[in-house]
């Protein structure tokens, strides 16, 4: 994964994972954290390549402290939160289909740390009987690494799986992002989501 001064490129959602992601920094810290217990604890089954330039046929979208290129058909939608922002652009799904999809999520103002929100996530999937695997990735600033989480999950009730990958990424300040990524299973690594995740850029 390449890195630079002033921004990372990265790897990375459904309403399930959303929730995980906004949720995470209300958690209660009542409970200790030592760190060998909070490291991510394995490395990534695959990760996204870097995308140097834009993809023919997609546009640039930008948020609060970050770019990134999406297909030019992919639909868009955008709202403010307390904590932050949740944008998600999707490909046109056909009626019945796991729908293909990248959301960003901005905390401005986060009341626990990153790894601490990925480590709370690991373990919120573990608790359901998903198994997620969790691994460090290079962040813009190499003192803060971001934090890949990727799983597997039911869609549609328990008609279809999907593949689900969550990055957790340092922004400008103290904020962090977010970049949630999901398709098909079966057809999560010819998606355009690796693709468009390769074009994420995060501001330092």
């Amino acid at each position: 994964m390449a890195t630079g001064g002033r921004a990372v490129r990265g790897a990375a959602a459904g309403t399930a994972a959303l929730v995980l992601v906004v949720g995470s920094s209300g958690c209660s810290s009542d409970e200790p954290f030592a760190g060998s217990d909070i490291r991510p604890t394995a490395s990534p089954s695959a990760t996204v390549t870097p995308v140097p330039s834009r993809p023919v046929g997609s546009r640039e979208v930008t948020g609060r402290g970050w770019t990134m290129a999406v297909p030019g058909q992919w639909e868009e939608r955008r709202r403010t939160v307390s904590s932050g922002e949740v944008a998600r652009w999707s490909e046109p799904a056909s009626a019945g289909s796991t729908r293909v999809a990248v959301s960003v999520v901005v905390e401005t103002e986060p009341t626990t740390s990153l790894l601490e929100q990925s480590y709370r996530l690991e373990q919120r999937l573990r608790e359901n009987d998903l198994r997620p695997q969790r691994s460090t990735v290079p962040g813009a600033d190499p003192a803060r690494p971001g934090v890949l989480v990727q799983w597997t999950e039911n869609s549609r009730g328990d008609e279809q799986r999907r593949e689900v990958w969550q990055l957790f990424l340092a922004g400008p300040g103290t904020s962090i992002v977010n970049v949630v990524g999901f398709a098909p299973e079966d057809g999560f690594g010819a998606s355009r989501v690796p693709e468009v995740m390769g074009t994420v850029e995060v501001q330092r």
